[in-house]
């Protein structure tokens, strides 16, 4: 083949063409790579070796750690962590995949939002060795998250997203009361006047009502449902509460024969609860003591248990007087702050759950009535 000018420029072009290509589908910071790589960033971790988590960003540091075989928050005041919560973010975390390489050059790491200053740091602790990885911006578009281990130059790119979140009540099991209506056997709102609802026919009613009155259904409905689901959005210490002002009490038993009781408080404006269990009556107790010995003896009789419910009754209540001293244990220590519109659906009085019947007088017509004087 003969090369002649045409030809020399002909390549000269496909070549310039060539590399614009490899220049264009290369990685902008350096690196041919953009290739998949998809292996796990952090790997060996033994997660029942963990013994503290610590999430850190420029302005807030939250601490989880193992004490007494429990995890707590150390920002908060030690309160115990909910553990499905907890093993949510690790499995997040663990799981986190090197997507694609995007740069090792350093200079380029405040782009990503991947300095000290810019980053979310986790830091894992195990017995055996600490592992921490830097947490940068989202990808456009969603794509991804870019990270970097600590000790490390990558910066990759992963194939999920990942939202850190780094507020203690974030990791709490804020759920204070999660009951149903069937599971209610009585209400009392210790108020002024105080208030009985009680569950007859598997209903929650509204028991002596006063005369000229009415049970407000939809608003008995309304605070039962709201009594089921109570979840706070913060919690301190429990303090001297006498120079508070108490707003009111709720006092709700069970079929499981547990009582809790919760009183209900405004400090510095704002709406705290206590919770407290009570478990079950003395009179409760010695009806199972005395009970217990019989079912035994029929059973010996009769080969068989032939009182089951009295049976299912007697370990509700050995449970509850077990249950009771835990639950107790668990919170006795807090005050639990309120939203306000949780705590004003369950400020409800008389006035709230009763609607006054309006009695009809009737009127004597004198038209028609002759003067005989």
């Amino acid at each position: 083949m003969k090369i002649n000018n045409k030809n020399i420029t002909l390549l000269s072009i496909i070549a310039c063409g060539l590399l614009i290509l490899v220049l264009i589908t290369s990685n902008q910071y350096g690196n041919s790579a953009y290739k998949a790589i998809d292996s796990l960033l952090i790997q060996g971790v033994d997660t029942s070796q963990i013994h503290k988590i610590k999430i850190s960003t420029n302005k807030k540091i939250l601490t989880i750690q193992k004490k007494d075989n429990k995890f707590v928050i150390n920002e908060k005041y030690n309160y115990p962590v909910d553990m499905r919560k907890i093993n949510k973010f690790l499995i997040n975390i663990l799981e986190l995949r090197a997507h694609k390489l995007i740069t090792t050059d350093a200079n380029n790491y405040k782009d990503f939002n991947l300095t000290d200053k810019l980053a979310t740091k986790i830091s894992i602790f195990t017995n055996k060795a600490n592992t921490s990885i830097l947490i940068g911006k989202t990808a456009k578009h969603g794509n991804g998250v870019y990270v970097k281990l600590k000790n490390k130059k990558e910066v990759f790119l992963t194939k999920k997203n990942l939202s850190i979140k780094n507020d203690a009540i974030d990791y709490l099991n804020d759920n204070l009361i999660n009951i149903t209506t069937q599971e209610i056997q009585q209400i009392q709102i210790i108020n002024n006047p105080s208030i009985t609802i009680k569950n007859i026919n598997k209903q929650l009613q509204l028991v002596n009502i006063p005369k000229n009155h009415i049970a407000n259904k939809q608003a008995i409905n309304d605070f039962c449902n709201a009594l089921t689901n109570i979840n706070f959005k913060d919690i301190i210490p429990i303090q001297d509460l006498s120079s508070h002002k108490l707003n009111f009490k709720i006092s709700v038993k069970t079929n499981d024969y547990l009582t809790f009781e919760i009183t209900f408080y405004t400090i510095n404006k704002q709406q705290y609860c206590t919770l407290k269990y009570i478990g079950p009556s003395k009179k409760e107790i010695a009806e199972v003591e005395a009970n217990s010995s019989k079912i035994i003896q029929q059973a010996r009789n009769a080969g068989k248990i032939t009182d089951k419910n009295q049976l299912e009754k007697n370990n509700k209540i050995a449970t509850a007087i077990t249950t009771v001293k835990t639950l107790n244990n668990q919170h006795s220590k807090w005050l639990y702050l309120l939203p306000k519109w949780k705590f004003n659906s369950l400020n409800k009085g008389s006035k709230d759950l009763m609607k006054i019947v309006e009695v009809k007088q009737n009127k004597i017509d004198n038209t028609n009535i002759e003067n005989k004087d």
